[in-house]
């Protein structure tokens, strides 16, 4: 070969398969602890907060189940596992058209199957269909601890598959999870994109699919079980399934305007990923309305108008800056990007400096907090417990913040220091 080839060869390499040069959380000593963390902090969840008692004060008295049964059972992992094929299975289906995801670090940029609205309708439908034969549909109450032990199972085996598949010949690697260390690249995610032959994309499978249907799903299962034991369904329970089942139904709507996220441009499909979008996602996210099934909330109409404005108004600044951003990244050209403002850098790429994303640099973001905190007040202001959603998101995205701040510092140099002084707030406007 000649040295030309040898050049195209290492830079080829370098987009495909880049090695890993800093690490984050700590390194390898603390992706292991959070490998370990993860499960524990998922079961630590359902103690704190279980059908008895949901009080952080009497966690001295909780009871911790003995038998091997109270922990595991067939019934549930065959639930986890059906759950998990049926939406394998509707992913396959060749509804919705063909969408594309940003252009990636190789010069590529892949397609998706956009029919998430399909696979969820069929997957409401099928479960309202078991409600009406009398199938026990609130298994996922009934049983919580049995399912967060079948869905670890899941999150585990598809952790494993995903970084099998990473060794695989051509496949883009994450830039934070190639290090070498088998722990650490294990948990941070090895494959950028991994995917089961042409279309079926296990990013799309565990986040889409198994996370946001089973959002879905579970707060059913909980209005099921109210209507069991209360034989009607309160308000609040009401007011906060709608608001995420909406809140999943818009993500589906605009599913191609996912694919233009940083999570799916640079973001590893590790066990941190996969265990989240398998566990938590479902089973944690859901919180409110498992904490609504049994404890009766009373709130005032004037308390409820409040949460409601303040859903409204947050998913008004989610969608309108998440289809701003989506829409230049697909076509900087158009009539409607044009009359942005941008700053042009260095690197000739552009930083949107109008509309929401002139206001606070992550806009996206704040949206989400102000729904997140809608949903949590729906639980009332006796018990701190069910915020705990919302505390989980605040400190993920101030920490996401911080670190897209220290990236873009490098990456923009001069640049971004001119546009934090047109864009001077990160998510809270004149707080953060």
């Amino acid at each position: 070969s000649t040295p030309l080839d040898d050049m195209t060869a290492m830079l080829e390499g370098s987009l495909v398969a880049p090695k890993t040069t800093k690490y984050e959380l700590g390194g390898p000593i603390g992706a292991a602890i959070g490998l370990a963390l993860l499960p524990l902090v998922a079961y630590a969840l359902y103690f704190v907060c279980g059908p008895k008692s949901c009080d952080l004060t009497q966690t001295a008295s909780m009871e911790i189940p003995k038998n091997v049964a109270d922990w595991f059972s067939y019934e549930a992992f065959y639930v986890a596992v059906g759950f998990v094929l049926l939406q394998a299975l509707l992913y396959r289906i060749p509804a919705g058209r063909i969408g594309s995801g940003s252009l990636l670090r190789d010069g590529s940029r892949l397609s998706y199957r956009l029919n998430g609205l399909v696979c969820l309708l069929v997957s409401v439908i099928v479960f309202e269909v078991l409600w009406y034969y009398g199938q026990p549909v609130t298994i996922v109450y009934d049983h919580f601890l049995e399912m967060i032990g079948a869905l670890s199972i899941v999150g585990v085996v598809l952790s494993l598959v995903v970084y099998l598949m990473s060794f695989q010949s051509g496949v883009l690697l994450s830039e934070s999870g190639n290090s070498g260390n088998v722990i650490y690249d294990f948990g941070m995610g090895r494959a950028l994109n991994p995917r089961l032959g042409r279309m079926f994309d296990l990013k799309t499978f565990v986040f889409g699919r198994i996370m946001l249907i089973g959002l879905v799903l579970t707060d059913l299962s909980m209005v099921a079980k109210q209507l069991e034991t209360d034989g009607k369904v309160s308000l609040p329970m009401a007011l906060v399934c709608v608001m995420q089942i909406c809140y999943v139904f818009d993500l589906f709507i605009f599913e191609e305007d996912m694919y233009q996220s940083n999570d799916f441009v640079k973001q590893g499909v590790g066990f941190f990923v996969v265990y989240a979008s398998s566990v938590f996602g479902p089973l944690f996210y859901t919180l409110q309305a498992r904490y609504l099934v049994t404890r009766p909330v009373e709130l005032s109409n004037i308390q409820i108008g409040a949460i409601f404005i303040l859903e409204v108004v947050g998913y008004i600044v989610f969608r309108w800056s998440n289809s701003q951003k989506s829409s230049y990244r697909r076509n900087p050209n158009s009539e409607w990007s044009k009359k942005l403002r941008v700053l042009k850098t260095a690197r000739g790429t552009n930083l949107i400096t109008s509309g929401l994303w002139g206001f606070v640099r992550h806009p996206n973001y704040l949206g989400d907090l102000m729904m997140a905190l809608a949903w949590c007040l729906c639980t009332g202001f006796d018990n701190v417990t069910p915020y705990a959603y919302f505390a989980f998101l605040l400190l993920l995205l101030v920490g996401r913040a911080v670190e897209d701040n220290k990236s873009c510092e490098q990456k923009y140099k001069a640049d971004w220091d001119m546009y934090c002084q047109i864009v001077r707030y990160r998510i809270i406007p004149y707080i953060f």
